[in-house]
């Protein structure tokens, strides 16, 4: 994008704020609560705002690498930054979302789940699964072959399910359990 182009934007981003902040004053006029019913979907609309006009006046630009299971996202990633980075190997190296940023120091910093933390993620890998149970499930009271019985039934009696996870998610899954 162009130095203009982002003038543009930030200038629309502005005045729809402040379209949203004038709507919130003629609102007070109007009986029955206004144009928009819901208080907390305005909130989230102008924070949204505010996040995006931030990131405009820093110059903080987004880019998504989304793709298959090894398809080089992460080669293309460094070759993109101009740095290597990512790890990117003939195994799985970085099969979790993984967020870099600009900074004038070439550092690397890794940010770990707590138990807590991961056991959240976890679990909703499980529920996606349907697995029974899944929002009482640890670590510790779950092992690889119940989970591999669980999975495996699933092609009897919920093939969409079955079909949709296997090979990636069932592989986390048991990669999580196994490691």
């Amino acid at each position: 994008m162009s130095t203009i182009s982002l003038d543009k934007e930030l200038n629309l981003l502005k005045r729809a704020l402040q379209t949203i902040n004038q709507l919130e004053e003629l609102e007070k006029n109007i009986p029955e609560g206004g144009f928009i019913k819901n208080p907390s979907q305005k909130e989230t609309l102008k924070e949204k705002l505010e996040n995006y006009i931030w990131k405009v006046e820093n110059n903080i630009l987004e880019v998504a690498f989304v793709g298959l299971e090894k398809a080089g996202k992460s080669t293309f990633a460094n070759a993109f930054i101009g740095n290597l980075i990512l790890p990117s190997e003939r195994k799985r190296a970085t099969y979790i979302p993984t967020q870099v940023r600009y900074s004038k120091n070439p550092r690397v910093e890794v940010y770990f789940y707590t138990y807590d933390e991961f056991l959240k993620v976890f679990r909703s890998m499980l529920r996606d699964v349907k697995f029974p149970d899944w929002e009482k499930a640890t670590l510790e009271s779950l092992n690889p072959e119940k989970f591999k019985k669980f999975f495996e039934s699933l092609r009897n009696t919920d093939k969409d399910t079955y079909e949709k996870h296997k090979n990636r998610l069932e592989k986390d899954i048991l990669e999580i359990l196994e490691g």
